[in-house]
Formats: structure tokens, sequence, C-alpha cells
């Protein structure tokens, strides 16, 4: 058997260590409860925070439908068309890209879809239409 220089052998010497550790569930501030009891907590993503808050909008799907009809269809479209013809020379592929865009848009809200599948669809469309404006306006300063 193999002594230590303490006089005690290695198994009692161990024996002890492992008692002192489980007598003390508390060191180092971490309790053995919480090691044995941990669970991550999931956060939810942008994404998953987006579509619950558009689950959330549907008692307002009148409201997000006059928003889309005269503020997105009435309004942005006219001001991306106008942008295109004048800043962005003409150009026939932004005029496909506005125009189908907002299809699916108005396709939804005509057909009185969910708000969790119109409201997506109608800020993809604004984040394009903006995108296309850029374009066209940094085109226009460039040249």
């Amino acid at each position: 058997m193999f002594y230590s220089r303490t006089g005690g052998s290695f198994a009692s010497l161990k024996n002890k260590t492992m008692e002192y550790r489980l007598t003390n569930s508390n060191l180092g501030g971490i309790k053995a409860e919480d090691l044995y009891n941990y669970s991550e907590k999931r956060s939810a993503n942008i994404f998953t925070r987006f579509f619950a808050w558009c689950s959330q909008q549907e008692d307002n799907r009148f409201l997000w439908l006059g928003i889309t009809l005269f503020g997105q269809i009435g309004a942005v479209l006219p001001i991306t068309v106008w942008v295109i013809l004048y800043l962005g020379n003409n150009s026939l592929l932004l005029w496909i890209i506005a125009l189908v865009v907002n299809v699916p848009s108005l396709i939804l809200n005509l057909g009185a879809a969910h708000t969790k599948y119109t409201l997506p669809v109608f800020f993809f469309a604004l984040l394009t239409e903006a995108v296309i404006i850029l374009y066209c306006v940094t085109l226009f300063l460039m040249s």
C-alpha cells in the first residue's frame, strides 16, 4: 500500500477529500444543486420575436390593411417609381423589382390573410423599396 508524506494512505486521503467536498456543497459560490438542476433558458432571436409580434397584431388587421394599401401602394410605390424614373436612369430591372415586390403584399391583404403572413411580406416590400431608392440616389450622385 502506498503512503503519503503525512503518513496516511492515498485511499484514506482521497476518501477524506471526497467526504469534505460532498458535505460542503457551496464551494466557490456554486451550489451542488445548481449543477444538477442546470437548464439553459432559450432566448428568442429577433425573427422569433418579430413573428410573435406579427401574430399578436391580428386585432389591428384593418389598420395594417389601410397602411398597406394607402401607405405602401398609394404613397411609397409612386415615390419609388418616380425615383427610378428620374434618378435611376429609368432602369427596367428596377421597375420590375419595385412592381413585383408589392404584388404579394396586395394579394395577401385583399385575400384577408392573417397578419403573421401579411406583415413580413409588407416589411420586406418596404425594405426592398428603401434599398431601391438608396441605390437610385447613389447612382444619381455618382454620375
